[in-house]
């Protein structure tokens, strides 16, 4: 094994570790916002909340992410999803000083806009 390769063995050890990091930090709080969401939707007969990614992510009555394929999306995948969502909103408006968003920021992202798009579904219904 050449030493490049162990670098990036390190590397790649490291990254999982942040993932899992951030993932289990955040877990509780999405937890929270999912039970709400839950209890709202199945009292307004609501199916969906789109959360107007452009791959197409929702969440559904049984607690769950799905992307635009209907696949489900665990919690580990948010962080990657926002971070392409955050490349491609860059792109379309040609901001070639973008940087992407670590993964913490990317979980932030995902939980405030989850978070704010349960508040819309909430108020729409009063």
């Amino acid at each position: 094994m050449t030493f490049e390769q162990k670098v990036k063995g390190v590397d790649d050890s490291i990254g999982r570790g942040y993932l899992d990091l951030v993932v289990n930090s955040y877990h509780p709080l999405f937890e929270e916002i999912k039970t709400r969401a839950k209890e709202h939707m199945v009292s307004e007969q609501i199916p969906l909340i789109d959360l107007e990614i452009h791959s197409g992510l929702t969440f559904k009555q049984d607690g769950e992410f799905y992307n635009g394929k209907n696949e489900k999306v665990d919690l580990r995948e948010l962080p990657k999803i926002y971070q392409k969502e955050s490349n491609y909103i860059a792109g379309c408006g040609d901001n070639r000083s973008h940087r992407t968003p670590s993964i913490h920021e990317a979980m932030k992202d995902a939980l405030s806009h989850f978070r704010d798009k349960v508040k819309k579904s909430l108020a729409d219904v009063l």
